[in-house]
């Protein structure tokens, strides 16, 4: 019979070798980069930096941030906006009680550092990602649809221009999409819906340009990473339902222009913040990481 010390050595073993297999495999393998906002994702408005900030007359459901350097110009009736409303310490403080509407957000100095910095490290993985999937002519421009295939989808687009249109994105509870939006961004009249059974939480819009992003009378699914671009929300048709997801923006480019972040008559949004699937490798590993604290465990007893 083995003694215990043995027995410990070949329980390491074989949870060991999988993993160092596992490891090879990967090195050859092209495993897509996992992308997470991190703490940026707990905002379902987030003016991540520079801009002044429009909103009246909305309904947000969720809490809020405005990063360094962001100033506000909010007025107006709507809500409830639920908050609470997180602001930079030393910032300038957002005027609630401008807003209509109750609750108004509770006001909470924060530091949002981290926030920022997972903002942008979100958009340098979207960026380096490889396109997978097509839609036909790279772009969206009304009725039509597209499919996941059962996992990430990274889908360049040089617009979205919709007029009177509804798009659908089909996919599985595994899907994930990540459309790379190079040019413009208008929704008016129409709607952007996910179906199939994947969520408005698996699906990303990232801008690496400087884009006009904009949904005049719209409503769409998922979250808008735009780090270079003006936002312009407004009116939410009853008939589209509401926005689900979450807007990022910042304004490092356009140096603190007025219309950068405006959230105004009527646009309704809640909180379904982006938040990808983990790699069936990353699964894997943490399976063969739990095996191997177990064992180690029982060799130190």
């Amino acid at each position: 019979m083995f003694s215990s010390s043995r027995r410990a050595k070949h329980a390491l073993a074989l949870p060991a070798a999988l993993a160092a297999g596992l490891l090879a495999f990967g090195s050859s393998t092209c495993f897509a980069t996992f992308i997470g906002l991190g703490q940026a994702a707990t905002y379902v408005l987030f003016d991540v930096s520079n801009s002044q900030w429009q909103m009246n007359n909305s309904v947000v459901t969720g809490p809020m941030a405005g990063g360094p350097g962001t100033t506000y110009n909010w007025s107006g009736s709507g809500g409830p906006y639920t908050g609470p409303m997180y602001y930079q310490t030393g910032g300038a403080v957002p005027p609630v009680n401008n807003l209509g509407g109750t609750p108004k957000p509770t006001v909470i100095a924060t530091d949002l550092t981290q926030a920022v910095l997972d903002a942008r490290a979100a958009a340098a993985s979207a960026a380096s990602l490889t396109a997978n999937l097509t839609i036909p002519g790279n772009q969206i421009t009304g009725n039509g649809s597209v499919t996941g295939n059962g996992g990430e989808n990274v889908i360049d687009l040089t617009q979205v221009n919709m007029s009177n249109g509804a798009f659908t994105i089909n996919g599985t509870a595994n899907d994930m999409f990540i459309f790379r939006v190079s040019g413009n961004f208008t929704v008016g009249n129409s709607s952007i819906r996910v179906t199939g059974g994947v969520t408005p939480d698996h699906v990303l819009w990232y801008f690496p340009n400087t884009s006009t992003i904009k949904s005049p009378n719209g409503a769409w699914d998922g979250t808008i990473l735009a780090l270079n671009s003006p936002i312009q929300f407004d009116n939410t048709p009853s008939g589209l339902g509401l926005v689900h997801g979450a807007i990022i923006a910042s304004d490092d480019v356009n140096n603190n222009q007025n219309w950068v972040f405006s959230v105004v008559s009527g646009f309704d949004i809640d909180h379904r913040p982006f938040t990808p699937v983990p790699e069936p490798s990353a699964l894997v590993l943490a399976g063969l990481g739990a095996s191997l604290l177990y064992c180690a465990r029982r060799r130190n007893r």
